[in-house]
């Protein structure tokens, strides 16, 4: 049984959930397609999934944008059927941030909430490498080195509301206040 995947942090495809054939299922913790729950690590049923129906997705994040300069910010996945680390094993979530102007590709360790949420640190960042007040980065979701789902990446955007803010002179109130992106909390 066999399936592949291509994920923006690998070059290479990867095994992949949703594509498993007929008659294949889903090992949770090997990330890989077998063709019976036997052949899966730990060899648990519940460990085998069947179907494509209860593959790992993950759907949304929030926030979708963060100041560049906050400490201990979140990003919060959601979705369905995320698999619980198991205990004395290396199993992780990970959350690869892309490289972006004068910024190196960047992981942090993920936690599990439940089946429908993991979170993730969001790394402080500081203004430089900002155009015009924002960045974009993208972020892939990983478990044991392999994206969640089908579409496990989602846009962030890193923002300055004192870049933002400027005017041709200098900070403008007025500019500053009239920022409509609901998103960046300036004002």
């Amino acid at each position: 049984c066999a399936c592949a995947f291509h994920s923006l942090t690998h070059p290479h495809s990867l095994p992949c959930c949703a594509a498993c054939p007929a008659r294949c299922g889903w090992c949770v913790y090997d990330n890989a397609c077998r063709s019976a729950a036997a052949l899966c690590r730990g060899a648990q049923e519940s460990e085998w999934l069947a179907d494509a129906t209860v593959c790992p997705q993950a759907n949304a994040t929030a926030p979708t944008a963060v100041h560049a300069g906050i400490t201990g910010a979140e990003l919060t996945w959601s979705g369905a059927n995320f698999a619980a680390p198991q205990a004395g094993n290396s199993d992780a979530y990970t959350c690869h941030f892309t490289s972006s102007t004068g910024l190196s590709q960047t992981s942090t360790t993920g936690a599990f909430v439940n089946d429908t949420a993991v979170t993730c640190p969001i790394p402080t960042e500081g203004g430089a490498g900002l155009s015009a007040g924002v960045r974009e980065r993208s972020v892939e979701l990983q478990f044991n080195a392999v994206p969640v789902g089908d579409t496990p990446t989602a846009g962030l955007t890193f923002y300055d509301c004192e870049d933002l803010g400027l005017g041709s002179s200098g900070q403008d109130c007025g500019r500053c206040l009239s920022i409509s992106e609901a998103d960046f909390q300036c004002g």
